[in-house]
């Protein structure tokens, strides 16, 4: 296995790869155990957030967990909310930010995590697809974003309601996190696609080393395992 320093950026060094990724566990179980109302997860594409939630979900499987991906309206997180009130329940969105781009879905999910009780959610218009006018909601909330929270209005709004944590990693945690999945992997090929990665790490560049990066190039791996590295490049890695 090739060596890679993490420490790029020595004002960015407060954590390790391995504390890093044991935060977002403590803050998952966190909420999955009914002590934290609950988390945004802001992180660059491709570094394992949402895996490392659904996992922790999985693990401490004490919620009901109702998960959204992608689009939807805000009649869609009323609905939502409201089928799936109770203290028991968590709702997971998963990169759902033009869906809280409009200020209606943005002041349900207000609403919805309010720090007063009891949170009371309303839908204050006509409409015979919402479920009810208006619901008490006692159940938790998790948002896994690649948008910079910090610097989008809609998500600041949550910032007092929400826990945050900010899930980022240099360039060589990145590669060093791909080194330790591949040496963990039972494909043949893993370190060898991890060794690539380091080698080619300039010309991919910061975005295009990920984890699902890794995966990709795992899959050329088993369409051909002695050309991989020309599909790689002639698929733009």
């Amino acid at each position: 296995m090739k060596q890679v320093n993490a420490v790029d950026n020595p004002l960015k060094a407060a954590y390790s790869l391995s504390e890093k990724y044991a935060i977002l566990e403590d803050l998952v179980r966190g909420v999955a155990e009914y002590h934290l109302q609950g988390l945004i997860v802001h992180g660059e594409p491709g570094i394992g957030k949402t895996f490392v939630t659904e996992r922790g979900l999985k693990i401490h499987d004490k919620r009901e967990v109702i998960k959204k991906t992608g689009h939807c309206t805000p009649l869609d997180v009323f609905n939502q909310l409201s089928n799936f009130p109770d203290r028991k329940h968590l709702h997971l969105f998963d990169d759902c930010d033009e869906t809280f781009q409009n200020p209606s879905a943005m002041n349900l999910i207000k609403a919805a995590m309010d720090t007063r009780e009891p949170r009371i959610v309303c839908w204050g218009s006509t409409s015979a697809k919402a479920s009810c006018s208006e619901f008490v909601f006692n159940g938790s909330v998790i948002i896994i974003t690649n948008e910079s929270v910090k610097d989008n209005p809609h998500y600041r709004a949550l910032l007092d309601r929400f826990h945050h944590y900010e899930f980022t990693l240099s360039t060589p945690e990145r590669i060093m996190k791909i080194q330790e999945v591949a040496a963990a992997s039972p494909n043949p090929k893993a370190m060898e696609v991890a060794d690539w990665i380091f080698d080619n790490a300039v010309t991919l560049g910061r975005e295009k080393i990920s984890l699902r990066t890794f995966v990709k190039l795992l899959d050329l791996t088993e369409t051909s395992p002695k050309n991989w590295q020309k599909l790689a490049t002639a698929c733009g890695f």
